[in-house]
């Protein structure tokens, strides 16, 4: 299990359970829209992502050995249709 899975909201929630007790409902309302914003990011990152990735063809690249070489174990799907800069077909067998 991953454990972001876990700690992150659980992070977060102790975040705002501390900013609560420290400075009471403006705490809580200031964390709440750091964390709000963080989340809009990640999304606005994912969506400009996607956006190029859906403008090429499916599994095209520029360089497939370049590409090769800036594969790693464990790298996110996000970062890798990066790299790639268009959505590939799912291979079986």
């Amino acid at each position: 299990m991953n454990w972001r899975t876990i700690l992150l909201p659980v992070g977060l929630a102790g975040l705002l359970y501390l900013s609560f007790r420290a400075f009471s409902w403006w705490g809580f309302s200031l964390t709440s829209s750091g964390i709000i914003f963080w989340v809009l990011q990640h999304v606005t990152r994912l969506m400009k992502t996607m956006e190029s990735a859906a403008e090429r063809p499916v599994g095209t690249l520029d360089n497939a050995v370049m590409f090769h070489a800036l594969l790693h174990k464990g790298q996110r799907l996000l970062k890798v249709i990066g790299l790639a800069r268009s959505l590939g077909k799912l291979q079986t067998g």
